[in-house]
C-alpha cells in the first residue's frame, strides 16, 4: 500500500469518526414508546410517528397481539443504518425482537416516498408477532397489517423454499417477488379465517 493511499484511508477514517461524533442522538418518548433520532429533519416527524405507533398498538390488540414498549431508532444516513443492521440499502427498516427495537432509515425520506406509515406498521407487527411464526407467514401478515401492496410479480418457486429466499434474497427484485408470494399465500389463509384466529395457532 502506498504512503499516499494510506494517508487517504486515514483521512477518510478521521472524517467518518468526526461525522459520528458530530451526530447528536436524542430520545423522545410518549411514556411507552421511545424514538431515537440524530437529525433535526427527522425530529420534525416525531408527532406523526407517535400517532402511527399508537394506532398500530391498538390495531395489534385487535389481532390479539401486544406491542409493549419498543424503541425506534431513526438513522441519519444509510451508512449509519447499514453499520447497525448489516442490511442492504433497499431494506427500509428491520425489527430486532431480542432488543425490542426497530432500526429505520430516514423518516424524512420515507415520508417523502409515502411509506413511513407502512414501514413502521410492518416492523411493529414483527415486534409483536409470536416467536415461532413461520417467516413467510410473518412477512405476509406484516404486509397485510401495514396495508402494503406487492411491488413485483409473485415468486414462482416451491413454497418450501420461500422462507430461504426471504431470508437471503439475491437482489432487491427477488426480495420484492418473495414478499409478493408471501402476501398472496397469507391472503389465501385470511380468506379462511381472521388474523387473530390464525395467530392463535402459534401461541
Amino acid at each position: 500500500m502506498s504512503q499516499r493511499f494510506s494517508r487517504r484511508i486515514l483521512s477518510l477514517m478521521v472524517l467518518l469518526l468526526a461525522t459520528a461524533f458530530a451526530q447528536s442522538w436524542q430520545d423522545a418518548t410518549d411514556g411507552v414508546v421511545t424514538v431515537r433520532t440524530a437529525s433535526e429533519a427527522d425530529r420534525a416527524y416525531l408527532p406523526e410517528i407517535f400517532i402511527i405507533i399508537q394506532q398500530a398498538s391498538r390495531d395489534l390488540g385487535g389481532w390479539g397481539l401486544t406491542l409493549g414498549s419498543p424503541t425506534v431508532i431513526i438513522h441519519p444516513d444509510v451508512a449509519s443504518y447499514q453499520v447497525a443492521t448489516g442490511m442492504p440499502w433497499y431494506v427500509a427498516a428491520v425489527a430486532d425482537t431480542h432488543m425490542h427495537s426497530i432500526d429505520m432509515q430516514r423518516a424524512r425520506v420515507l415520508a417523502e416516498r409515502g411509506s413511513l406509515t407502512a414501514t413502521l406498521r410492518h416492523e411493529l407487527f414483527h415486534l409483536a408477532q409470536p416467536a415461532n411464526l413461520e417467516r413467510y407467514v410473518a412477512e405476509g401478515l406484516a404486509m397485510h397489517f401495514a396495508r402494503e401492496s406487492p411491488q413485483a410479480p409473485s415468486w414462482q418457486g416451491q413454497l418450501e423454499h420461500l422462507n430461504t429466499v426471504l431470508a437471503q434474497p439475491a437482489s432487491q427484485r427477488e426480495l420484492q417477488q418473495a414478499m409478493a408470494r408471501a402476501h398472496a399465500e397469507v391472503a389465501a389463509l385470511l380468506r379462511r379465517e381472521p388474523a387473530a384466529v390464525l395467530l392463535r395457532r402459534y401461541d
